[in-house]
């Protein structure tokens, strides 16, 4: 997949812009019979801005596509998993038993993978465009996986705290990803991140890893 994107990435880019015009135009067209791009014009919003943020938009999720294919392929696969699980234990078959959710934790061996995404960001930013976004898409698969792991050690943290500090931790982490999403989302992947290197519960020591 990578290796496709990066001889035909250019190719395949200005055929989904194009894809996306199409489609964009007619709703351009209805915002502009309703009215509506003449009020964003009243607030020093005008259709070229608008234009020029729908391409940015388009830019940035055409390159971004082989991570979001990768995305659902490893959705598909989370939830059959689990659907599989849940049917096996009702048949009274516990080979399948999922651990707590508290007690999972990322195999170190994929932050390696973040890191080699992080390189291939910072080295290819001013020099190799293909570089860059194959850096970009490896991080954009990592996080989410490592947010994941990531949140299982935040709670298995609270668990671990008194239940008048609980409360209180527990509404700023709600908080925290109501109003701050994407800071969230960081802060709980590089949690996960460092709690696969560092085994902070000390879940591979337990069981002799």
């Amino acid at each position: 997949m990578g290796m496709v994107y990066y001889q035909n990435g250019d190719l395949r880019q200005e055929n989904l812009k194009k894809e996306f015009k199409r489609y964009i135009e007619p709703s351009m067209q209805f915002y502009e019979k309703e009215g509506l791009l003449k009020f964003d014009q009243e607030t020093g919003f005008t259709r070229q801005e608008l234009e020029k943020s729908m391409a940015q938009y388009i830019d940035f999720i055409s390159r971004h596509l082989p991570a979001i294919f990768y995305l659902q392929a490893v959705m598909v696969i989370f939830f059959t998993l689990l659907l599989a699980a849940f049917v096996n234990r009702r048949r009274g078959d516990e080979r399948l038993k999922k651990k707590p959710y508290s007690e999972e934790i990322m195999p170190w061996q994929l932050v390696w993978v973040a890191i080699g995404g992080l390189a291939l960001t910072l080295w290819g930013k001013n020099r190799s465009v293909p570089v860059f976004y194959s850096g970009t898409n490896i991080l954009a698969v990592i996080m989410p996986i490592a947010c994941y792991f990531g949140l299982a050690a935040v709670i298995f943290q609270l668990q671990r705290t008194r239940e008048v500090y609980r409360r209180w931790l527990t509404a700023a982490l709600v908080v925290l990803s109501i109003f701050f999403l994407p800071s969230a989302v960081v802060f709980l992947s590089i949690v996960g991140l460092f709690d696969a290197l560092l085994d902070y519960r000390r879940i591979r020591i337990e069981k002799g890893e």
